[in-house]
């Protein structure tokens, strides 16, 4: 009911633009923090606070709406307390609210209660409870301590309460102490004025919620697709009280996600655990393949260094003098075998680069990415995606070989 108060407050400013540029830009701002004051009490079940900062508000900006407002709390703290002067107050706000709407607004609602109250009202002097010696609510110098959090603790000197509080103290200065869990403290001195009441509006920071990521050296880590820093983090992320969702990648293994819900000033840590890929563990067997082909490039060169040294023996010879059938033979078996092998030292050596250059490429482009959001309570969509993939990953190698080239042919699904 009060927040529809509250609208109708801002269009009755909007409705009277002659009241409301008649106003200071100061009183107009106390007006309304007045009335945001009572609107929290009034919430809260505290309508005597209320009434009291809807008729201060009323007494700055004489707005139909807060007029309005202020009879209402006066009508339900009377049903609590059963105080003459409430009921009267309630009352008199009704007829003038009545007086100044000639249609439509609350007219129905003011109508209502103050039918009930005047029979009230009746009752009470047939009973002789009621007479017109009733003493007027006198004016009181209070503070009024809000926040917008619900129920925090408040200190003003000896006094303490909870929010919305209203306290009656001496005029001066007082020292206002609010605190709330999972919020910093905040101190500040009010000044209170003498008869009048004075609200004291408080925002309280909340204390950020401390998440330890426990990830593999090298790993990084992002809060809400934002980067957060690389494992091992120096000290715990601090986040906002909410959920938030948390990755963390690393080159060559399968991404760990969680979207979590964290309170104000909690604690929780993180303990993802990164899975090797498919791809990864291809780029090292194709990596081993090379060395394996640069190993037999390696055996076969020598073997054909060899060859060669032998048929240099013969070559001196047959340049001295002629050789023999036999001779001749040799020599040309030992050439014959000599650019064989150089043949497979240079395919193996084909064979050992393109699988360098495959191995590499495997290498390097395992990078899994991670779609930002996941629901709560089920794997993010780089982990539900991983699955599937692992078992349909495939890597497929296969050398070519014809007269004059040689090399490795490479097909995959990643």
């Amino acid at each position: 009911m009060m927040r529809a108060l509250g609208v109708l407050l801002a269009m009755s400013l909007l409705a009277l633009p002659g009241v409301a540029q008649a106003q200071s830009g100061e009183v107009r701002a106390e007006a309304e923090q007045l009335f945001r004051a009572g609107e929290q009490a009034f919430n809260a079940g505290r309508y005597l606070a209320a009434a009291r900062a809807f008729e201060q508000s009323y007494a700055l900006l004489p707005l139909p709406a807060i007029g309005f407002s202020t009879a209402q709390a006066y009508r339900l703290q009377f049903f609590i307390d059963k105080e003459p002067a409430h009921l009267l107050q309630a009352i008199a706000l009704y007829r003038r609210y009545l007086e100044e709407v000639s249609g439509g607004g609350r007219r129905d609602d003011a109508a209502a209660g103050l039918a009930e109250l005047e029979l009230l009202r009746a009752s009470l002097e047939r009973t002789g409870r009621l007479n017109t010696t009733v003493a007027p609510i006198s004016a009181k110098t209070q503070l009024m301590i809000t926040t917008q959090v619900s129920d925090a603790v408040v200190r003003v000197g000896a006094q303490e309460g909870t929010t919305p509080l209203i306290v009656e103290v001496e005029p001066g200065r007082h020292e206002v102490e609010v605190s709330a869990e999972g919020y910093f403290a905040v101190k500040q001195t009010a000044i209170a004025v003498e008869s009048r009441l004075i609200v004291v509006e408080l925002e309280l920071e909340a204390q950020p919620a401390e998440v330890s990521v426990n990830a593999d050296s090298g790993a990084a880590i992002a809060v809400d697709g934002r980067p957060a820093g690389v494992a091992p983090l120096a000290r715990p992320l601090s986040l906002a009280a909410g959920t938030h969702f948390v990755a963390v990648t690393r080159r060559g293994h399968h991404a760990w996600a969680r979207e979590i819900e964290i309170e104000r000033g909690g604690e929780l840590t993180l303990e993802p655990t990164l899975e090797v890929t498919g791809q990864r563990r291809a780029s090292y067997w194709v990596l081993g393949a090379a060395g394996v082909a640069f190993g037999a490039a390696g055996g076969l060169g020598v073997a054909a260094w060899l060859t060669d040294r032998d048929l240099a023996e013969l070559e001196d010879k047959r340049q001295r003098e002629s050789l023999t059938a036999g001779e001749y033979a040799e020599y040309q078996r030992q050439q014959s075998r000599r650019n064989d092998r150089l043949r497979a030292t240079y395919i193996a050596l084909g064979v050992g680069a393109v699988a360098v250059a495959a191995g590499g490429l495997l290498y390097w482009f395992d990078n899994p990415r991670v779609a930002a959001g996941a629901p709560a309570g089920e794997p993010a969509p780089a982990e539900a995606a991983s699955a599937p993939a692992r078992s349909q990953r495939r890597v497929w190698f296969a050398p070519t070989l014809g007269p004059a080239q040689a090399g490795l042919g490479v097909a995959g699904r990643f």
